[in-house]
């Protein structure tokens, strides 16, 4: 199944995603390049990813409450392999909420603004 988040910006904007999926495993998952960060113009809708790339998120089988966390900074753009390797680090081993809970920690500590957005994952 892939997913795609629509991503309402007022102002041009940097933009990371985290997903962290119902077994609590936590990955930055947007931008897929860490090294290539890009600013999103604001004042109009963005597609995570572009339904047109060839790098659609695609979840497992696993049911349950699927979590993103979408984090934006209208000045600059974070370090983003060291927020990577933090998350991967950090969330090792946790339940779901803890995972949750502990990635949101780590991007509100660099970035201006961090959203949650939640489904309910399905057979």
């Amino acid at each position: 199944e892939a997913v795609v988040l629509a991503v309402d910006l007022e102002d041009d904007a940097y933009v990371a995603v985290v997903h962290v999926d119902p077994q609590g495993a936590a990955a930055l998952i947007y931008p897929p390049d860490t090294s290539r960060v890009e600013r999103l113009v604001g004042g109009r809708r963005h597609h995570l990813p572009d339904p047109g790339s060839a790098g659609l998120w695609i979840l497992d089988g696993a049911t349950g409450t699927e979590s993103f966390l979408v984090a934006t900074d209208r000045e600059t753009a974070p370090v983003l392999a060291e927020i990577r390797d933090a998350i991967a680090a950090c969330t090792d081993g946790l339940d779901r909420a803890a995972s949750l809970a502990t990635a949101r920690s780590l991007l509100e500590e660099t970035w201006d603004q961090v959203e949650l957005v939640e489904f309910l994952h399905v057979d």
